[in-house]
């Protein structure tokens, strides 16, 4: 389920960003909690519907003969619990790494330990559940207790730092146009002794087929001084 949610996540930004959408919901007037919140539900549907399939899967082929304790249903409350933090702290950690290279592998990497105590709590739960030995079910309630405390304070924090995110994002993109406006600008700005002679000249400094490179006219005076473009 957490391989899945890595996959998951970061398909989640996929389509607003190849296609450039996520610009135009940034310019929707609504908070950007409230884009937060609809990413995380939208993750959290999605990682529920994998659990609905990769769960029964499980029993199948792992535990079609065993038999089965009296307190195995209890495995849904450690995955609830588990999914609802997943998808919240992974839909920040996606934000974060959106417009990096390698994303898929810098989530993993920035995920799997932000999420370890959720984890570690809920496979203590699971197991205890799985068990069904007497006297150790105060375990589960304890394990299912602390990942329910990780879940309210990393969801409150990634509540209030989705904001500070997104603007990262649009700071990222905003000195990429920046950059590559500047590199264009760098490596075709005519240079040469024919350019400096048409500047001193006031005549167009760049070749053009259909007329002045300034206006893209014909009807531009400077337009017959094409020779003296670089």
């Amino acid at each position: 389920i957490v391989f899945t949610s890595l996959l998951g996540l970061n398909r989640s930004f996929a389509h607003e960003t190849e296609s450039s959408c996520l610009e135009g919901i940034l310019l929707a007037p609504v908070d950007r909690a409230v884009i937060f919140l609809a990413k995380a539900t939208a993750n959290l549907i999605f990682l529920a519907v994998v659990e609905c399939i990769t769960v029964p899967l499980f029993f199948l082929f792992f535990l079609s003969g065993a038999e089965l304790a009296a307190t195995t249903p209890y495995i849904v409350l450690p995955l609830i619990v588990g999914t609802i933090g997943v998808a919240g702290v992974g839909t920040l950690l996606a934000t974060m790494t959106i417009d990096t290279r390698g994303r898929d592998v810098l989530l993993a990497i920035l995920l799997i330990p932000v999420i370890f105590p959720l984890l570690y709590a809920c496979v203590s739960a699971t197991s205890v559940a799985f068990m069904g030995v007497e006297g150790t079910f105060g375990t589960f309630w304890t394990s299912l207790a602390v990942a329910a405390a990780y879940d309210v304070v990393m969801i409150a924090a990634a509540w209030g730092l989705y904001e500070f995110a997104v603007e990262g994002y649009i700071s990222c993109i905003t000195a990429t146009s920046e950059k590559e406006v500047r590199w264009r600008t760098t490596r075709f700005k005519p240079t040469g002794p024919a350019a400096r002679v048409a500047r001193s000249r006031g005549l167009c400094p760049r070749r053009s087929r259909s007329g002045c490179c300034s206006c893209s006219s014909t009807s531009c005076g400077r337009s017959r001084w094409r020779p003296w473009c670089k």
